[in-house]
């Protein structure tokens, strides 16, 4: 019997290996529809990507006959409503592992149930459903090690199959994606197409190159940030553009993956971390540094964000994700570490900005990151492991390239000397404990 679904878009904004779209496609007539969220308002430079992810989505389904609606209206109304006026059978979607998405989901199983709406929703954004993988004893990890050698034991599950042909459910649009106004009022956003295509076509061409070219040598140069050594795929996986088991798979049949492969299973832990601990971006997961000594200065965090601090790699870094809404990964640590161990301030302060200012986003790597870095997580770095950002610099970019071409004219005064800032930095922790 052809049942008649609606899909409801998240954050899986692709047509391959999307496990929702493919059973409604398998079922019958296709509906789909895109709802943004409040939370999702709030992340400046994300909002750029899914604005252009959204286009091209539209252009996609479209040319497969297929109508994409986007509402900014609470899913828990606009998703029955469209149910009834289109006459649905049943609701369709993919599960996202975001705090705040997670409860507008269980609002919406809610609102169905009292309306007698079927609908399931699907894994499509793991490598492995999220109730497996736990230890003998049914607990989950809190350590990547044994997570990863437990993720060894297992299959990934293949992509879907995506239907060849599709039938549409005809529907009149109830906003424009331009409508949605996602974009902030300051443009500064709009440099970023400079150096970013959004969306599912973009995505898969970027990950065929690293692939073909860069894969082998992942291992050897990732720490690099001038030798562009890594996929550069983050934003595409964030926003769904790709899927990551397809992407695994793909990588899995390259000579010398397997480092490459240990990084999207470590996207899986942040992931499960974020299930058991929702606050993961916000409370230190080590309970001593609830009482943690931490700074107060404004004026230092603000010479951090504009890359003022005087220490050329940190200041690089900075300047790239203002320009490019990105940053190299060793960067990253490097700029994060000067925040929590030489400058003293809050890990949760530099949380925050990234959230503003990265278009690859993502909770639960966020969250991990800056804990790993800072040590208040279960399995991070430990406190007093403080990069100093002079031999980082001479150790991965001994020719100052990346530095060059992000920070050219570094004439600002060191704020803080670094043998100073670690014993600073020793002290607020042997306090601490």
């Amino acid at each position: 019997m052809t049942k008649r679904t609606l899909v409801w878009f998240r954050r899986d904004l692709r047509l391959h290996d999307h496990p929702a779209l493919a059973q409604a496609g398998h079922d019958g007539r296709v509906l789909a529809v895109f709802t943004l969220s409040p939370e999702m308002r709030k992340l400046e430079a994300s909002c750029w990507w899914l604005e252009e992810s959204l286009k091209e989505l539209k252009s996609s389904l479209h040319e497969k006959g297929i109508t994409l609606l986007v509402s900014d209206e609470d899913p828990t109304t606009c998703l029955p409503k469209l149910v009834e006026e289109h006459n649905c059978d049943q609701v369709f979607w993919n599960d996202s592992h975001a705090t705040d998405e997670r409860k507008v989901e269980l609002a919406v199983k809610k609102a169905l149930d009292e309306k007698s709406i079927a609908y399931q929703a699907f894994d499509g954004d793991l490598l492995f459903p999220h109730h497996e993988l736990t230890k003998d004893n049914g607990e989950p990890y809190s350590i990547f090690t044994p997570f990863y050698k437990r993720s060894q034991q297992e299959t990934v599950k293949r992509p879907v199959a995506m239907p060849e042909e599709w039938q549409d459910i005809r529907a009149k649009a109830l906003q424009t994606i331009e409508d949605l106004q996602l974009l902030p009022d300051h443009p500064w956003t709009k440099k970023f197409a400079e150096h970013w295509t959004p969306g599912e076509k973009a995505g898969i061409k970027q990950f065929q190159h690293f692939a073909k070219s860069d894969i082998k040598d992942y291992k050897k140069m990732r720490d690099y940030p001038d030798a562009q050594a890594t996929s550069e795929i983050s934003p595409y996986l964030t926003w769904g553009n790709l899927s990551v088991r397809a992407v695994y798979y793909a990588a899995k049949r390259e000579e010398h993956s397997e480092p490459y492969l240990r990084q999207l299973v470590w996207r899986e832990f942040a992931k499960r971390q974020l299930l058991e601990h929702p606050t993961l971006e916000k409370k230190p997961l080590r309970s001593e540094f609830d009482s943690f000594p931490w700074r107060d200065s404004k004026a230092d965090f603000e010479k951090w964000k504009r890359g003022e601090t005087g220490y050329p790699l940190v200041d690089a870094g900075m300047k790239q994700l203002w320009e490019t809404g990105w940053m190299h990964n060793r960067v990253r640590m490097v700029a994060a570490s000067f925040l929590t161990k030489h400058l003293l301030l809050p890990w949760q302060w530099g949380a925050e900005w990234f959230k503003e200012t990265l278009v690859d986003y993502d909770e639960a790597n966020n969250g991990m990151g800056w804990q790993w870095v800072a040590g208040t997580g279960i399995d991070a770095a430990p406190y007093f492991r403080i990069f100093n950002p002079t031999t980082q610099l001479e150790k991965f970019d001994k020719q100052e390239e990346y530095v060059h071409t992000w920070n050219p004219d570094a004439m600002s005064k060191q704020l803080v000397d670094h043998k100073e800032a670690h014993e600073r930095a020793l002290a607020a922790y042997k306090a601490t404990k």
